[in-house]
């Protein structure tokens, strides 16, 4: 079971990490709190392209 655990950890962190170097995720993402949100993202970005 620990082991399963851990392949299925390793294999998302590898993709996430193939998400930012494709630039599918802003690289400040795994720096963030959950539900912290990033620059240019949500109400902010709807008001700027107004």
């Amino acid at each position: 079971m620990f082991l399963l655990s851990l392949s299925i950890g390793i294999r998302m962190l590898q993709l996430r990490f193939r998400a930012v170097l494709k630039d599918k995720l802003h690289p400040d993402y795994f720096k963030l709190n959950r539900g912290a949100k990033l620059p240019g993202s949500g109400e902010s970005a709807l008001r700027e392209s107004i």
